[in-house]
């Protein structure tokens, strides 16, 4: 099973590999936030039946990027979509490897404010449930005659 937490850090580990030195934060940035720096966080899940035995999984999440700002606390606006378009690259082979499995990703800009920008990530597959697969019973003998008439 892929959890919740494998794609996370897969999508952490990415981030700190194309931004070296740049701390990615786990959910909620800290109070003391560093300036140039990421944030993600899991920002919903649902889960369709598949079949006896699977769920189809939509896992989705936010990916915050905070750039240094000026005294008025304001980022350079040409490098908040600059950064938001790199990171953006990093989902376009449309897949992630998590929990020993490539998870199909897509990925898309959410926007921007003053002080950070967005990137949102949909992550879609199948997984297996949760319960052990039950002894559930088997269908009977069924007798039928059929008659002809004539």
């Amino acid at each position: 099973m892929v959890k919740t937490s494998d794609i996370l850090a897969e999508i952490s580990r990415l981030l700190a590999e194309k931004y070296p030195g740049w701390p990615v934060y786990a959910n909620s940035p800290p109070t003391d936030l560093v300036r140039p720096s990421f944030s993600v966080k899991c920002t919903k899940v649902s889960e369709l039946d598949a079949n006896r035995s699977m769920v189809q999984r939509t896992v989705s999440y936010t990916i915050t990027y905070y750039p240094e700002v000026d005294e008025a606390g304001i980022g350079d606006a040409e490098a908040l979509l600059d950064v938001q378009d790199e990171v953006t690259k990093l989902f376009r082979t449309g897949y992630v490897k998590a929990g020993g499995r490539a998870i199909k990703v897509k990925s898309s800009t959410g926007g921007a404010e003053s002080d950070r920008s967005f990137i949102d990530l949909q992550f879609e597959y199948f997984d297996d449930r949760a319960e052990e697969a039950g002894e559930e019973l088997l269908m009977g003998m069924i007798n039928t005659k059929i008659k002809e008439k004539g």
